[in-house]
């Protein structure tokens, strides 16, 4: 599955680079995750929003990835889903100028806004 951005923390990065050290040919810079990142970040494409709304989620809730976020540039949206269980449910969700203060980020505000270009 490829995704749009993913979020490691410091200790994701450290469980990236020891599973990487344990391949047959480890890679000296870059490999495929190998456990569920803090977060992935999907840009919604034109005509594939039942893939990244739908598919991409249920791979993502599969694979346990505990946060999901949905940028969607065209009606100007995020979704920020977390997993609860086997499913995501919405923590925050916001349009047009709304303001997010996403939990998993302290002190984050996200003015949608100013991500627009207008």
């Amino acid at each position: 599955m490829k995704v749009d951005a993913v979020y490691l923390t410091r200790e994701d990065e450290l469980r990236q680079k020891k599973a990487n050290a344990q391949l047959p040919r480890p890679r000296l810079i870059y490999c495929r995750l190998m456990f569920p990142p803090t977060l992935v970040i999907e840009s919604v494409s034109i005509g594939h929003e039942a893939h990244d709304y739908e598919t991409k989620r249920a791979w993502y809730a599969e694979f346990g990835i505990p946060n999901y976020w949905l940028i969607n540039a065209h009606p100007r949206t995020l979704d920020w889903l977390v997993l609860d269980g086997q499913t995501y449910r919405v923590d925050q969700a916001g349009q047009q100028k709304d303001e997010l203060r996403p939990s998993l980020f302290s002190g984050l505000v996200i003015k949608l806004g100013e991500l627009w270009l207008d």
